[in-house]
């Protein structure tokens, strides 16, 4: 049986979801802001070269075409 519990992420974004889950938003927040840190401090350094922010990218895509 899976606990599911209300996580917060950012102090406004609250989401029901097992535990597992909650630590996987956590940590993706934690990532996407080093990310973003990285890019505004090097801004050279193009986004669609960062692995993180391509995977993103193809996660939406994905989900794009599942919806059409």
């Amino acid at each position: 049986m899976l606990m599911v519990g209300l996580v917060t992420v950012d102090s406004w974004l609250k989401v029901a979801a097992p535990a597992q889950t909650a630590v996987l938003f956590k940590e993706l927040r934690l990532t996407l802001q080093s990310v973003l840190n990285g890019l505004i401090r090097k801004p050279q350094q193009a986004a669609v070269e960062n692995e993180v922010v391509q995977s993103i990218i193809q996660l939406l895509l994905e989900e794009n075409k599942l919806q059409a």
